[in-house]
């Protein structure tokens, strides 16, 4: 099976590593090191050249290097058809730019881009027990993804809704007027997040099955009205909405979750280590089966607070995905690591911003 991904990836002034550069066509990368040397900065690296973005909060510091005017990534890429490529991206005192070539890879937008990501941060109980709006994104990416109408559909409702929104907090007596357009564009964008999660949902309990903490846990979407008709309900909560100045009901009110019965689950930061990794490793079926490229896998200490065991189960899984994985960690060589070492594995040692590779 051929595995696209990273064939090479060069690093200048990003965070604490100063010049960085690894050359593999390994479909595993493992990057080890204390903490703070600059393992989720590599990560980010690759962040940033699929989306041109970072995953870090402000808490991070600067993306540029203290005293760097200029931060630069450069990315060499193989499709999974053996396409080569490459992406630039380049922050400055202008702003972020990133470039590609062949140029025509960013014709498509971010749904055609032919280097996919998807992430297991170090921090994953704040998807699962943060606010609704990061679950949120996290689904519409997924749908984003298999559902080509659904950015022009996610446009027109956030359009609209900022309109009817507008009329609530300075009302016109025009309020009746966006309901009609508000509810259809409702149901749109609710029909495509509910076709995501059917898909999803399945993958998710396959995957799930494997780990006892899981049994009778499943996904739950929650479209962001009850079951009583949505134009109903605008008309029930219009004093409500108009004091408040804000729509309260609809798809800007979704979350989707994890439950255990009628509760919400509730996990350890280890479990939710999991419970994430699975939730993206389904997201990722669900896309291979949509005809996407396969996303390189970005993990963040995976192992950490994990028994072996638990560790060595899921990284089996992830090692079964047609995904390359960039993956971090402490420990040079622990044995939770032996799944992912099946693969052929490039192996790198970060300290002090630098990087060199390790022997296997």
């Amino acid at each position: 099976m051929h595995i696209g991904g990273l064939r090479a990836l060069e690093i200048h002034s990003l965070r604490n590593l100063g010049r960085v550069m690894v050359e593999t066509d390994a479909s595993a990368w493992l990057v080890t090191g204390a903490n703070g040397a600059g393992k989720t900065t590599f990560l980010e690296a690759a962040y940033l050249l699929a989306r041109g973005k970072t995953f870090r909060g402000l808490k991070a510091g600067p993306v540029c290097a203290r005293g760097a005017e200029r931060m630069l990534i450069r990315g060499d890429v193989e499709t999974r058809e053996g396409e080569l490529g490459r992406i630039r991206v380049e922050r400055d005192r202008e702003g972020m730019r990133r470039e590609t070539d062949p140029i025509s890879w960013l014709d498509g937008g971010s749904a055609g881009f032919p280097f996919r990501v998807k992430l297991v941060s170090e921090n994953p109980q704040m998807l699962l027990e943060g606010s609704p709006e990061l679950r949120r994104r996290f689904l519409d990416l997924g749908v984003f993804h298999v559902e080509p109408r659904f950015g022009a559909s996610h446009r027109r409702y956030r359009r609209i809704l900022a309109q009817r929104n507008a009329e609530l907090r300075t009302p016109t007596g025009q309020v009746e007027a966006w309901d009609s357009p508000f509810v259809e564009a409702s149901h749109e964008l609710h029909a495509f997040r509910e076709a995501f999660v059917r898909a999803w949902k399945a993958a998710f309990r396959e995957l799930a099955r494997h780990f006892e903490f899981l049994d009778g846990c499943d996904l739950r979407y929650a479209p962001g009205w009850s079951g009583e008709d949505l134009g109903a309900l605008l008309v029930r909560h219009r004093a409500q909405e108009i004091r408040r100045g804000f729509s309260v009901v609809g798809p800007s009110r979704a979350d989707v979750y994890l439950a255990r019965g009628s509760e919400r689950a509730v996990f350890s930061r280890g479990q939710a280590k999991v419970v994430v990794t699975l939730l993206q490793l389904a997201a990722e079926r669900v896309h291979i089966d949509a005809g996407c490229e396969a996303a390189v896998l970005l993990l963040d200490d995976l192992a950490s607070e994990l028994d072996e065991e638990t560790a060595s189960l899921l990284w089996a899984l992830v090692s079964s995905t047609r995904s390359q994985i960039l993956a971090t960690g402490v420990a040079v060589r622990p044995r939770a690591y032996t799944p992912l070492l099946g693969r052929e594995t490039a192996m790198f040692h970060v300290e002090h911003g630098d990087i060199r590779s390790v022997l296997t």
